[in-house]
């Protein structure tokens, strides 16, 4: 109490963590977590958090599953994430090519980037769209090629509420029948939320043709779309197309 040398002292029970005892399934989504991360510019912090996390498991030896195999990456679409969580954190202005649902071609965009959201299992970029001089809500797996982090300052998100920017509207609806097992895009997107995993036949939102015919044609031949009928057309006529393209001598 009176010597030269000022400590304190660290009541463990008033910060630590109480043990971790993880179920194999939440200690291997983990492991994928981090392996996904670990060849992005997060590693540091990635690997920081597992051994955060090992320290205080119940039984630290068999954190990493042993069988768990192969080796993910990050998509194309999913990259564009670490540009933009720096350009957000530096709030800097990024310029990138960005395809709408309704273009034929994409258009160049430069954006001041507000917010990352998920919105049923697509990345949303909430952010103001300079060439519009508004507030927009931009898809990352619509963004094409590199998006581009500048120097220049961003706009000013103060009076943004993100929570009540929305989504790109459901301008599709179909229903369409499922083989079990098959179709988990699909059924990510059925109406009401949630019904596609207990029944093989509902109804799905998308936000544009194009969208339907993606996720039907991802199904591999166990997803028939059953109306309206112009989905049904544009669906089959993709399957055309894809055959046709891969049609040769050989």
């Amino acid at each position: 109490d009176f010597g030269e040398v000022q400590g304190y002292r660290i009541v463990r029970d008033a910060y630590a963590m109480p043990a971790m005892d993880l179920t194999l399934e939440e200690r291997s989504a983990i492991a994928v977590a981090a392996q996904v991360w670990g060849h992005a510019q997060v590693a540091p912090v990635a690997g920081t958090a597992v051994r955060k996390m090992q320290s205080v498991s119940v039984d630290p030896s068999s954190w990493s599953p042993s069988d768990l195999r192969g080796d993910v990456r990050l998509t194309t679409s999913d990259a564009a994430l670490l540009p933009l969580m720096s350009a957000i954190r530096a709030s800097v202005q990024v310029v990138f090519d960005y395809r709408a649902p309704a273009a034929d071609e994409a258009a160049r965009r430069t954006v001041s980037p507000w917010r990352l959201v998920a919105r049923e299992g697509r990345w949303m970029l909430i952010g103001f769209d300079h060439d519009r001089e508004a507030q927009r809500t931009f898809r990352v797996s619509r963004m094409l090629g590199t998006v581009r982090v500048t120097a220049r300052p961003a706009r000013s998100a103060e009076d943004v509420d993100g929570g009540a920017v929305e989504a790109d509207p459901a301008n599709v609806v179909a229903r369409v029948r499922v083989a079990a097992g098959h179709g988990a895009a699909l059924r990510r997107a059925a109406v009401p939320a949630g019904s596609g995993w207990e029944v093989d036949e509902f109804d799905v939102a998308v936000t544009s043709m194009d969208d339907l015919v993606s996720i039907v044609c991802a199904a591999a031949g166990q997803a028939v779309v059953l109306s309206p009928p112009e989905a049904a057309t544009a669906v089959l006529q993709a399957f055309r197309d894809i055959r046709a393209a891969h049609e040769g001598p050989a």
